[in-house]
């Protein structure tokens, strides 16, 4: 279910929390594994939790198209996807991070896609 985009001030939130380490955590269940994903700012480093924490925070500041969606598992809890290319990868990256009570970011995705 796609319902649309999240309210600009939820999505300012969200943006802080992902930036600061108690605005931000994972959730179960969940596929994240940026310790195998390339770093595109650092060649020959892999993301680290912080550093994927800034990515998703930097993409979803700059604007890239995003999808709200309602979780399978959590009904009535949204959450946002995007996939973005990554020029050291032949897949692009997959994102899904949920939005918590006050905009607290819950990681749920972060991996390789198999779909795109």
């Amino acid at each position: 279910m796609d319902s649309g985009r999240i309210h600009p001030d939820t999505l300012r939130q969200l943006i802080a929390n992902c930036r600061k380490s108690s605005g931000r955590f994972l959730g179960f269940p969940r596929d994240w594994c940026p310790h195998k994903i390339p770093n595109p700012e650092f060649a020959g480093f892999y993301f680290s939790d912080a550093s994927a924490w800034e990515f998703i925070a930097d993409t979803l500041q700059s604007g890239h198209t995003y999808s709200v969606i309602e979780l399978d598992n959590l009904r009535g809890d949204l959450a946002i996807t995007f996939v973005i290319a990554l020029p050291s990868c032949v897949q692009p990256l997959y994102v899904k991070v949920q939005v918590g009570v006050g905009g607290k970011a819950i990681g749920r995705s972060f991996h390789l896609s198999e779909r795109y």
